[in-house]
């Protein structure tokens, strides 16, 4: 998955596809939307993951959370990030591409 964890789903949820019916959006405003959007997941995990297992105090670091907050938001991570390529009908191993693509021409930076 995008965070790198292996996952589980039914088999009944797969489905094989050819390289062929795998490509990117040919319009560079949909992709930089789907980058978009992928950052906000990934924000949206960090944000969740920390009220659920906070790691900083006013302090020091919560030691024992670490752990939680890393298996948590790596969750979070791999469901957000897969419902933005479910909401745009493409497939997840187009993740990469879209992500060099984003930040080779700092997308990240843009409004």
């Amino acid at each position: 998955m995008f965070s790198g964890e292996w996952r589980y789903i039914y088999k009944s949820l797969a489905e094989i596809t050819s390289s062929v019916d795998i490509i990117l959006p040919t319009s560079v405003s949909i992709r930089y939307n789907i980058f978009k959007q992928l950052v906000n997941a990934e924000d949206r995990a960090d944000s969740e993951a920390n009220k659920k297992f906070p790691i900083y105090d006013k302090y020091d670091i919560i030691e024992e959370n670490l752990e939680k907050y890393t298996d948590y938001n790596r969750l979070l991570y791999d469901r957000y990030k897969l419902e933005v390529f479910h909401n745009f009908n493409i497939q997840p191993i187009l993740y990469i591409k879209i992500v060099v693509e984003g930040v080779k021409n700092n997308w990240i930076n843009l409004n």
